[in-house]
C-alpha cells in the first residue's frame, strides 16, 4: 500500500447471511465494508477519463454480489473473497485494504462492531498447465484445482475446458486430458512451483520415467511477465510455445495475454502447424471447482 494515490469506498452497507451460527445464515444481519484501493491516478487526473482509473461503481457491484451472495461461515472468508474479486477484475489496483464489520454480531456485551481487516499487496497473475492420463482423468484435474484453491497464497480465478490429447515423447501410453488455469499468487515463483509439486505428490504422483504416464501433472507456464532461468525453474515454460495441448486451453481463457516474447497466446496457437490432436473433451460449463 505504499502507492500514494487512493480510491476509497467507505461505509458500504449490505444485508447478508454470513456467520458460524445457524441463525445467522437464516435470519441474516447488516454488514459494513470499507475498501482502500492503491491506484496510480496520474493519467486519470490529466485525461479526465474514467477508463484511466478504476470504476468505483463497478467495484461496489462486485462487493455487493459477495456480501449479498451465498453464505460464508466467517467474515475472514468474506473479506478474502472481496480481495480476490477486486484483484481479479481490476488489474490497475496495486494495493488493497479491506475491512468487513458486523455491527450486530451475536456476541454478548456492548461494542460498536466486530471486524476483520485484510491488507494485501497486488498478486502476480499466473497460468498453469494441467494434465492426467491415469485413472479418472477429469476428476484428477478438478481435484488438483480444488486443492490449490484451498491453499493460502493462491486463488484460482479461471480455468479452461478439458481437452483430450495424444501423448508426447513416450507415445505408448493412454491419451491425456489437459487444461489450463489462471491463478492469482502471493507466492514467489519458487514457492508456487513448490506448491504445484507438493500438490502432485499429495495426490499420489510417482515419477518413474520422463514423459511417462502420470496421475497429475502441474506445470507453471507464466508468472506475470517474469523471465526466470534457474536450475529447477524456467519461466515461461520452455516448451509451451510448441505444444497445442498447452496453448489451446490457455487460449480459451487468456487469448490476448502476451507471452514475454511479445506475441499473444492466440497468435502462438495460430502459428502451430496442426491442432488436430487437441480435441474438446469436457466443456468448461460442465466442470465445477
Amino acid at each position: 500500500m505504499d502507492q500514494t494515490d487512493r480510491i476509497l469506498l467507505k461505509g458500504m452497507s449490505f444485508y447478508g447471511y454470513h456467520g458460524a451460527l445457524p441463525e445467522e445464515q437464516v435470519l441474516g444481519q447488516p454488514f459494513t465494508v470499507d475498501l482502500e484501493l492503491a491506484v496510480d491516478l496520474r493519467q486519470a487526473g490529466k485525461s479526465d477519463a474514467v477508463q484511466d482509473s478504476v470504476h468505483y461503481g463497478e467495484v461496489y457491484n462486485r462487493v455487493r454480489a459477495i456480501l449479498e451472495g451465498p453464505p460464508r461461515a466467517t467474515i475472514e472468508a468474506v473479506a478474502e473473497a472481496v480481495v480476490v474479486a477486486v484483484y481479479r477484475d481490476f488489474p490497475a489496483v496495486q494495493g488493497l485494504k479491506v475491512r468487513v464489520e458486523k455491527p450486530k454480531a451475536p456476541v454478548p456485551g456492548l461494542f460498536q462492531s466486530m471486524a476483520v481487516e485484510l491488507n494485501r499487496p497486488a498478486p502476480a497473475r499466473c497460468f498453469i498447465g494441467l494434465g492426467s492420463n491415469m485413472g479418472d482423468r477429469a476428476a484428477n484435474l478438478t481435484e488438483a484445482l480444488r486443492r490449490l484453491q484451498r491453499r493460502p497464497g493462491v486463488a484460482v480465478i479461471d480455468h479452461s475446458s478439458w481437452y483430450a490429447t495424444k501423448p508426447v515423447g513416450f507415445v505408448d501410453q493412454d491419451e491425456f486430458l489437459n487444461g489450463a488455469a489462471a491463478l492469482l499468487s502471493w507466492l514467489s515463483p519458487q514457492e508456487l512451483l513448490a506448491l504445484l509439486l507438493e500438490t502432485e505428490r499429495a495426490m499420489g504422483r510417482v515419477r518413474l520415467m520422463k514423459w511417462g504416464p502420470r496421475l497429475i501433472d502441474l506445470d507453471l507456464l507464466l508468472y506475470d511477465d517474469a523471465v526466470i532461468e534457474e536450475e529447477h525453474l524456467t519461466v515461461p515454460h520452455p516448451f509451451m510455445v510448441e505444444r497445442g495441448f498447452v496453448l489451446a486451453p490457455l487460449a480459451e481463457i487468456a487469448p490476448e495475454h502476451r507471452h514475454p516474447g511479445g506475441q499473444t497466446i492466440r497468435q502462438l496457437l495460430e502459428q502451430l502447424p496442426s491442432r488436430a490432436d487437441v480435441v474438446l473433451h469436457d466443456p468448461k460449463s460442465s466442470i465445477t471447482i
